[in-house]
């Protein structure tokens, strides 16, 4: 939806605007791990999922779910290039004042740099940003 650059020479640009598989992306995985499992059925498991192409089998859908549940865990998704390639992303969530998770925000950066993504430094500043957000869904 919003996107800003950073100044490096080698950086990742804009994407806002894109459509992307919410299954694939960062900010996607994060929404997707607060669904419940019979919603995530209807998403991947369904006929109206093979129509989109979003369609996983028995297998891939147990492990998709696996991942969703560490994901609830640690609190954030990492993307190591499954979108596009050269670029990594760690998104977090953004929770309403109802505490449901309502949006997500990620940091992307060159895969070479994606060592970044695990830092002390990152992983604190989503998450103030993250808080900041839920703090302005509240009104305050």
């Amino acid at each position: 939806m919003a996107s800003a650059e950073g100044s490096d020479r080698l950086r990742i640009g804009s994407r806002a605007g894109e459509i992307l598989p919410a299954r694939l992306t960062s900010g996607g995985q994060v929404l997707l791990a607060d669904l419940s499992p019979q919603v995530l059925a209807g998403l991947y498991t369904s006929n109206a999922a093979r129509t989109s192409g979003e369609f996983l089998d028995a297998e891939a859908f147990a492990r998709f779910r696996r991942q969703l549940d560490h994901i609830r865990k640690v609190g954030s998704a990492l993307n190591r290039e499954r979108t596009e390639r050269g670029v990594s992303a760690l998104g977090m969530p953004v929770r309403g004042p109802e505490g449901p998770m309502v949006a997500a925000i990620s940091v992307s950066v060159p895969s070479p740099r994606d060592e970044a993504l695990g830092s002390e430094r990152i992983r604190s500043a989503l998450s103030s940003a993250c808080q900041a957000g839920a703090a302005d869904l509240a009104g305050g």
